[in-house]
């Protein structure tokens, strides 16, 4: 990656500039996100234990669980972080590792939404053979498909973004 500006920092500008805000929408932010945590760890608890929720359904909706906090934990502490501190300073190695996980994350969920449609498709147009064409070989290598094919479009897409020149002001609204 050649950045041709020089560029080595990005400033985050946080989720509320006004002081009187500021801890009502931390607090609001870090209550969502510790929710949305606990929802996420339960739901993978619940497959994990409960036998009977040992089939290819679960198996990607544990999947679609463990991406949901994956992805939200990319961006939510760093924004709560900026926020709380003020200081919004990230360097560039930590904003280009930043994209690339939340474009991984959100484009893998995408691709396994697509694979549990599939499944969905075969099990109302082909009922009876739902059971030996979707087993867990096939649920395994759907997503593994996933993870590596969304891993590496990216990596390519980072590599784009950031090959662009960057002009001043570096400073980048941090909303999501």
């Amino acid at each position: 990656m050649s950045n041709k500006t020089g560029v080595t920092e990005f400033f985050l500008r946080g989720f509320s500039d006004v002081q009187e805000l500021r801890f009502v929408v931390i607090f609001f932010f870090l209550f969502a996100y510790l929710l949305w945590l606990l929802e996420n760890i339960s739901i993978i608890t619940a497959v994990f234990r409960e036998s009977h929720l040992h089939s290819q359904k679960y198996f990607f909706l544990n999947n679609q669980s463990f991406l949901d906090m994956c992805n939200t934990s990319v961006t939510r502490p760093r924004g709560l972080v900026t926020s709380l501190t003020g200081s919004g300073c990230i360097s560039y190695l930590e904003c280009v590792v930043q994209l690339y996980m939340f474009i991984t994350l959100a484009s893998t969920k995408c691709f396994q939404l697509i694979a549990m449609k599939y499944g969905w498709c075969l099990a109302n147009l082909k009922p009876l053979l739902y059971g030996t064409t979707m087993n867990e070989r096939l649920s395994s290598e759907l997503a593994a498909m996933a993870w590596v094919s969304r891993a590496i479009y990216s990596a390519f897409h980072t590599l784009n973004t950031f090959s662009l020149p960057f002009s001043r002001p570096n400073i980048l609204e941090h909303f999501f």
